[in-house]
């Protein structure tokens, strides 16, 4: 189903990546203003992300980690509480 709503869309059919021969990227409505020059650079980072095999970035790294502390602690906290409780009862 065709609706009519339009959308950016920028085509890259020479990436230089051994990996994709070509690539489309819909442009978040928001940032549709943009420069294309900087559209056709963020694409760039995508291809070169994708084709190194890049892990998430550091931020999102770094907030896993810290919800995972988070998780231990209350863990800890809830065997502690636990055990406190079967002491007492």
């Amino acid at each position: 189903m065709v609706k009519g709503v339009n959308k950016t869309i920028i085509e890259i059919n020479n990436t230089g990546s051994k990996f994709f021969d070509r690539v489309l990227l819909f442009v978040n409505p928001a940032y549709s203003g943009v420069p294309q020059s900087k559209l056709e650079a963020g694409a760039a980072d995508i291809i070169r992300s994708a084709e190194q095999g890049r892990t998430p970035p550091r931020r999102v790294m770094r907030r896993r980690r810290i919800i995972k502390r988070r998780l231990i602690i209350l863990a800890a906290l809830a065997a502690a509480a636990g055990i406190i409780l079967a002491i007492l009862l």
